[in-house]
């Protein structure tokens, strides 16, 4: 039996990212969701953390690569990411672009 990875890719505008941290240090949340990460202090604050995959249905990736800060609906939140592509890079077609403001918006 062949295992076949589907490889899913969101899309960010970049008006909405306001900052990239590496190999975040997160702070676990017992009883939330399994896309609630955690938390992370980052620049005098604290931002709830999400895997946007999770929430869409995909297995829990593991540790976070990358977060990005978003301020999504004038909500200030962070997203796991595995990798940042290129625009040349994302598969035309493939990529999900979740209304962020929508999503997070208080």
């Amino acid at each position: 039996m062949e295992n076949k990875c589907q490889l899913i890719q969101f899309g960010v505008p970049l008006s909405l990212l306001t900052q990239v941290v590496e190999s975040p240090r997160l702070a676990v949340v017992p009883l939330t969701p399994p896309s609630h990460r955690g938390l992370l202090y980052h620049g005098r604050a604290i931002h709830p953390v999400f895997d946007v995959a999770v929430l869409y249905g995909d297995a829990d990736p593991g540790p976070a690569r990358t977060a990005l800060l978003l301020d999504a609906g004038g909500t200030a939140i962070a997203v796991i990411a595995d990798r940042i592509l290129h625009a040349a890079e994302t598969l035309a077609g493939m990529v999900t672009r979740p209304s962020w403001d929508a999503l997070f918006a208080t």
